[in-house]
């Protein structure tokens, strides 16, 4: 019935730079979505899913609390290298009925160090 069952975030690097490097694991449920959006703050990141990727390394400010979202999307069409994404999305495949995309987002924070 869901997109994304469970996701983990862990950061992966330490030191004294500006960013750290986080690492944003999913599970999927029953249903494969076109794309992942990760949400780092205001900072958006894409995952396409060719290869049933379940992970991605990303950047995340230094001692923050940061705001992670794991958004998984539908891609209606493509035009010029660019995505369409479907605005609403499949409760499950067997409702016609269609919610809001970020209906399915998982949100979550992770202190860096």
């Amino acid at each position: 019935m869901v997109y994304i069952q469970s996701y983990d975030i862990i950061q992966e690097s330490f030191g004294e730079e500006v960013y750290s490097q986080i690492k944003v694991e999913w599970l999927f449920g029953d249903q494969l979505p076109d794309l992942v959006e990760i949400y780092i703050g205001s900072t958006k990141s894409q995952v396409r899913i060719v290869n049933c990727e379940r992970s991605v390394t990303l950047l995340a400010p230094r001692r923050e609390m940061v705001k992670v979202r794991v958004c998984p999307r539908l891609i209606s069409s493509q035009t010029d290298g660019h995505y369409v994404f479907k605005e609403t999305m499949p409760y499950n495949r067997m409702q016609a009925e269609e919610v809001h995309w970020e209906t399915f987002c998982l949100t979550g924070y992770l202190r860096t160090c």
